[in-house]
């Protein structure tokens, strides 16, 4: 065998990098999707909006209904 390892060693050493990234596969966006809100925010607060930006969002912010 390579390196001088046996195969129960070599199948243990792929099951855990396998498992390791399933789990990168599934956090990855899950956490782009918690992190991406509040950055774009923080990041796009001092851009000027254009006149048409604004009048797009007052139609908005009329459209959505009022909570109680």
């Amino acid at each position: 065998m390579a390196l001088g390892v046996g195969l129960d060693f070599m199948l243990a050493i792929g099951a855990g990098l396998n498992a390791r990234g399933v789990v990168a596969i599934v956090l990855a966006p899950v956490v782009t999707s918690v992190v991406a809100p509040p950055l774009r925010r923080r990041t796009t607060i001092r851009i000027a909006q254009m006149t048409t930006e604004i009048e797009n969002e007052r139609h908005y912010d009329a459209a959505q209904p009022v909570a109680q």
